[in-house]
């Protein structure tokens, strides 16, 4: 298990909190982008987030919807230049468990952390955190899809791609948002995806997974 997600693109910023974190004996990993934000919380366990909410012109609010909406439960503590009150109202309705305006003192942060780490006790644990449609359940960390009774081991590759349409069902999501949900270090492959599709289609029914022209896929659960 790690201790802290600290989603942050501004480099210098990230890396100089995350030695006094470590230095305050967190395990930390991070992350630039909301992609890759997303990554981490599909494959390990965090006690805490420490989320910013301007990432590359993407909005870290995206990375806080889709938690919540998987069930996933560990505090996220947002950290942000922004200090209107609509911002602070939305995204603490929105599920956040905090909000300390950038710039702060690092005793404040070090003592938010302990506030949430110490509720976070009596919460269950989220390791067994998975997405649910109908009579399909996806468990991105043990790489597992049940379909009722049947059970099916993915590829990691596979695993995001449906945790993505999962995440997003009712939503048409392009080929690049996905792409970049799977693998956020190559450019994409003219007909990767379709083989990745082709596979879950063959897992989980080739009805639930729709072809949109010139839009993307569409998961209709």
């Amino acid at each position: 298990m790690s201790d802290i997600l600290l989603v942050e693109d501004d480099v210098i910023f990230s890396s100089l909190l995350t030695k006094k974190l470590r230095k305050a004996h967190y395990t930390v990993e991070t992350a630039q982008t909301v992609a890759q934000a997303m990554e981490k919380t599909l494959e390990h366990e965090f006690q805490i987030i420490l989320l910013d909410l301007c990432l590359q012109k993407e909005s870290g609010s995206r990375i806080l919807a889709a938690l919540r909406r998987r069930g996933e439960s560990m505090p996220v503590i947002i950290i942000s230049a922004l200090s209107d009150i609509e911002t602070k109202v939305y995204n603490l309705n929105a599920g956040a468990d905090d909000y300390l305006e950038k710039p702060f003192r690092m005793p404040e942060l070090l003592a938010r952390i302990q506030v949430h780490l110490r509720r976070g006790g009596d919460q269950p644990s989220s390791k067994e955190m998975q997405l649910q449609s109908g009579d399909l359940r996806l468990f991105p960390r043990k790489f597992l899809l049940k379909k009722g009774q049947e059970e099916h081991p993915l590829s990691p590759h596979e695993m995001r791609v449906l945790a993505h349409l999962m995440d997003h069902r009712g939503k048409v999501c392009s080929r690049d948002d996905i792409w970049e949900s799977v693998c956020t270090y190559e450019a994409p492959q003219s007909n990767v995806l379709d083989v990745y599709i082709k596979r879950l289609r063959e897992k989980i029914g080739k009805d639930r997974i729709q072809t949109i022209y010139k839009r993307g896929f569409l998961f209709v659960g």
